[in-house]
């Protein structure tokens, strides 16, 4: 006999003040690159994982920046 349960928990998460995302994708990137270097087999995947972290913490970064130095400019960046 199998038996489904579904659970459902709801959370509220509240923030105040300025976030930034770039510092948040670039800590992850390092705790990422860290566990690569901690493991002898399966690290390229932490690796992987370190490369994708890091190239989205540019993205972020140059949103960050660019917003900042012109945001007229920037509200017409994707075209």
């Amino acid at each position: 006999m199998l038996l489904a349960l579904t659970m459902t928990k709801d959370f509220i998460t509240v923030s105040e003040g300025e976030s930034f995302s770039h510092r948040e994708l670039w800590r992850c990137s390092e705790i990422q690159f860290k566990q690569a270097r901690a493991l002898q087999r399966g690290s390229k995947y932490f690796d992987m994982a370190g490369i994708l972290m890091a190239y989205l913490t540019y993205e972020a970064y140059l949103n960050f920046v660019g917003d900042r130095l012109d945001p007229d400019a920037w509200k017409n960046e994707r075209e």
